[in-house]
């Protein structure tokens, strides 16, 4: 399906206080989504650390808002490196809730330790002039990973 009509469609959905479903294609977000994973979306108040459904480049992405700079909202893939910067129009909703393997479950709270030390990643990789193996062997990433990426299951 054309992702322009899909992005009107969802929109249109959310603006009539109805919520739609979207697919997780990738591993931006892991390990609190995953591929293949079916996020609820919904039109509820955005807050800093909400996961946020959008438009980018013509594509819909599904990454964390870290930060809220004047009208920019700047958002990440808890598993990625780059921030992408958007504006309140690109936003379709926000994931209230996934489904897995035939089981539901809602968004964890993200920390603002956890904000802070992702969006302190995409620094790194900035001044690390985009380089991802600089990016993972520096302390920081490795903090991050352990608290944050790496799980149980």
């Amino acid at each position: 399906m054309d992702d322009k009509f899909l992005i009107r469609t969802m929109k249109y959905l959310l603006m009539q206080d109805k919520t739609c479903n979207a697919t997780v294609q990738g591993n931006s977000m892991l390990p609190e989504l995953r591929q293949d994973d079916i996020v609820s979306i919904t039109s509820d108040e955005i807050i800093v650390g909400d996961i946020l459904v959008f438009e980018y480049n013509t594509k819909i992405i599904i990454h964390r808002l870290l930060k809220v700079i004047r009208n920019n909202f700047l958002c990440k893939g808890d598993n990625s490196f780059s921030i992408e910067c958007i504006n309140k129009s690109q936003i379709i909703g926000k994931v209230k809730s996934f489904v897995r393997n035939g089981f539901t479950y809602k968004i964890r709270e993200c920390t603002q330790e956890q904000i802070n030390l992702s969006y302190l990643v995409y620094k790194e990789f900035v001044k690390s002039k985009y380089d991802v193996k600089k990016t993972i062997a520096t302390s920081l990433y490795k903090e991050y990973k352990l608290k944050y990426l790496i799980t149980e299951s």
